[in-house]
C-alpha cells in the first residue's frame, strides 16, 4: 500500500527539459502549499527512499515493456534514478502515485499505456523523385 495516501495539489511553476540525463527528459518545477512541506520519508522503487519535503523538481517517464514490466526514469530534485523491469505492484507501493495525483496525473493511466517495443521500428524513407 502507498505509504503517502494523499498530498495537497502542487502548483506547476515551470516545465523544463533536462539534458543532464541521457536521453534528455521532461521535468516540472513545483511549488507545494505549506501543509505539504514537512520532512517525511518518500518511498521509491527497489527499496530506494528520500527524506525531506516533497520534490520541487520532479520528472518521470514510465515505459511499459511487457504486460507487467516497466522501465521507470525519475528526476527527484537534482537526482536521477532509473529502474528496469519493475512490476506494477512495485510501482504502486511507492509515493509516485501520490505525487502524480498532486500534479493532476493518474498513475493508473501511465501503467495502462500500450506495450512499447525495445527498439522503434525503422521507417523506410524514400528520396524525392524515387518510387517506393
Amino acid at each position: 500500500m502507498n505509504p503517502i495516501a494523499s498530498l495537497p495539489e502542487a502548483e506547476v511553476v515551470q516545465c523544463v527539459f533536462t539534458d543532464q540525463v541521457e536521453p534528455p527528459m521532461p521535468a516540472l518545477r513545483l511549488r507545494w502549499p505549506a501543509e505539504a512541506s514537512p520532512s517525511r520519508l518518500w518511498t521509491l522503487p527497489a527499496g530506494t527512499s528520500r527524506i525531506g519535503p516533497p520534490p520541487s523538481q520532479f520528472g518521470i517517464v514510465i515505459r511499459r515493456l511487457a504486460s507487467d514490466s516497466y522501465l521507470v526514469r525519475l528526476i527527484w530534485e537534482d537526482s536521477y534514478l532509473d529502474w528496469r523491469h519493475l512490476r506494477r505492484a512495485e510501482i504502486r507501493q511507492t509515493c509516485i502515485g501520490a505525487i502524480l495525483t498532486a500534479i493532476g496525473t493518474r498513475l493508473e493511466d501511465m501503467l495502462e499505456q500500450p506495450i512499447m517495443p525495445r527498439t522503434m521500428p525503422s521507417i523506410p524513407i524514400n528520396s524525392p523523385g524515387k518510387a517506393a
